[in-house]
Order: C-alpha cells, then structure tokens, then sequence
C-alpha cells in the first residue's frame, strides 16, 4: 500500500481500497473492466485520481459510466455519509462493483442499469461525477439535466481541457451550466508526468426537457 501513503487516509480506507483493487484484477481475468493491471499504475491512475473531488462532494451523487467503479467508489470508501449511484450500460461492471460493495461493506453505493439519456427527466441529484465518459460537451449534455439548480458535474480532465471547454461554451449556455472552478493537478508514475484537471460546473438555470437526446445524438450530433 505504499503508493497510497502520500495521501492522509486511515489504515482501513487504505486497505479496503488495496481489497478493492484486488477484487478488480481479479474478476478482470474473466471480465474487460480495466486495461490498467499494475498496481502502481492503477493506485494512481484509478484510486489517487478519483479522490481529487473529495471536497466537492455532498448529498447525493450520481456516477455517468462508472464503468469499473471509478471515481465513486474511492470517494464512497472515504466517506460514508455521501450516497452513491453508479449507472452504466454494461451489466457485467455493475454486478463487479455490487458484488465487490457487499463482500467489502461498502453501503452507501448502489447501482443502476441504464444508458444516463434513459433517466426519468425528473431525476435530480446534488452532484455529478464524470469520468472517462467522452469530450466535456458530450458530458455537460448527459449530465446537467440531471443536476438540481446550484448542484455542480465534476468532469475529470486531461492536459487538453482548456480545447475541451472551449468547444462546450455553446452546450453550457444551452444546458444551463457555468464553470465555476477549475482545479489543476498532476502525477508522476514511473517518471512519466500526467497532467489532470477537475472542471467544476454549476447548474445554474434549467434547460429543455428534450435533453439528453437519445439515439446516441450528444456523441453524434453535439452541441
């Protein structure tokens, strides 16, 4: 667990996380949930990273493409009174983290099969996190619609956000969303610097019930 030292969390948050880790990289043998297998890699990449908006976070928070489980399940570890709701589209990684949240008591994570454009219109949430779900315009469309007015989508972000932001100026004015912060960070692994930002976006007016648009538009046709 040394690659989790640097950061100041208690033993059994540290070693839940390491079981955690384990869990994946042993069901990955049978099932695609990661490609990130060596665990300095994965504590970094997979844990580390989605720890970085631990100080955004209340209420209720809902996860877009959670995929393995990331970042909400480092987050739900970390502290236990925030709720979780994972969805994803894929089955198979849903079973993972609920399996993996039983074995481990992790208890306030629950999961939801379904594609984020499928969501009741009137579901609302406190936060939004996104993660590895596609380019930030794609992710402002399958998110904001879901966020309560003052609630924030923390998108998680490499080197080129600031292309990124750029291009969602329109879906922003469109969804009713404003960038409120923009938290840089980076990490080292092996040598090889990796640069990450969070971008903080608050809900700042409704916007049309039609959004998201299904058939896959907001990656096809985005604003």
């Amino acid at each position: 667990m040394k690659s989790f030292e640097q950061l100041n969390l208690s033993k059994e948050h540290r070693q839940k996380m390491m079981d955690y880790f384990n869990e994946l990289i042993q069901v990955n043998k049978n099932i695609n949930l990661t490609t990130i297998v060596d665990e300095e890699e994965a504590i970094q990449k997979h844990f580390i990273d989605s720890l970085k908006a631990i100080d955004f976070l209340e209420g209720d928070v809902l996860d877009i493409g959670t995929g393995a489980g990331f970042p909400s399940i480092p987050l739900a570890i970390v502290n236990e009174s925030l709720n979780f709701t994972l969805i994803d589209s894929v089955q198979k990684k849903l079973q993972f983290i609920k399996t993996a949240c039983e074995k481990l008591e992790i208890k306030n994570v629950k999961t939801l099969h379904s594609r984020v454009e499928d969501l009741p219109k009137t579901t609302k949430y406190d936060k939004v996190l996104a993660r590895g779900v596609g380019a930030l315009n794609i992710v402002c469309e399958y998110a904001l619609p879901f966020i309560k007015i003052g609630g924030i989508l923390i998108a998680y972000k490499g080197k080129n956000y600031e292309e990124e932001i750029e291009i969602a100026k329109n879906a922003l004015e469109i969804l009713g969303g404003k960038i409120e912060k923009i938290e840089k960070y980076d990490f080292f692994i092996k040598g090889e610097k990796f640069e990450r930002a969070l971008i903080i976006i608050k809900k700042i007016k409704e916007c049309e019930e039609k959004y998201p648009r299904g058939k896959n538009k907001p990656r096809l046709q985005p604003l």
